[in-house]
């Protein structure tokens, strides 16, 4: 889109809206909390074109190397296809709730523990860090250099 069109759509669906990425010219992801489900969404047709269950509540995901990257609440954080085939199954140390992907190491928060964790593809923690001043790490993303960033909010 140009920085001069302002274009809206509402896209209904099944359940509770939890993050959303680009997979495509027209397509997004979206993780439904609740419903432990991922929808793959056509954003021209305004549509959702298909779905697939997740083994638990879904938090964040991310679109990287041709994978969808997803937080679940068990704990776990999963590689998968865009057709819902577990490529990696990570465990983690955390609950993670949001996650980006960046040369083979995973970066993730975990809310409820006020830390953002840099784990390798077997879940073995490379560093951890404690957000002091600030509390509740949510969303999280990275640049082409490997410069993370991250929301939380303040104490």
């Amino acid at each position: 889109m140009s920085p001069n069109i302002f274009k809206r759509k509402s896209i209904p669906l099944s359940g509770y809206p939890c993050d959303i990425t680009v997979t495509g010219r027209n397509k997004v992801a979206v993780t439904l909390y609740l419903n432990k489900e991922i929808a793959i969404v056509d954003i021209d047709s305004s549509k959702p074109l298909y779905s697939f269950q997740e083994s638990d509540c879904c938090y964040g995901i991310t679109y990287t190397d041709e994978k969808l990257v997803v937080s679940l609440q068990n704990q776990t954080i999963q590689i998968i296809d865009l057709f819902g085939k577990v490529l990696i199954e990570i465990s983690t140390t955390n609950t993670g709730t949001y996650c980006t992907m960046f040369e083979n190491r995973l970066y993730y928060t975990a809310v409820y523990d006020d830390v953002v964790c840099c784990c390798n593809l077997n879940g073995d923690v490379i560093w951890e860090f404690t957000c002091k001043e600030l509390s509740k790490p949510h969303d999280i993303t990275h640049d082409a250099f490997g410069n993370i960033f991250v929301t939380c909010e303040k104490k």
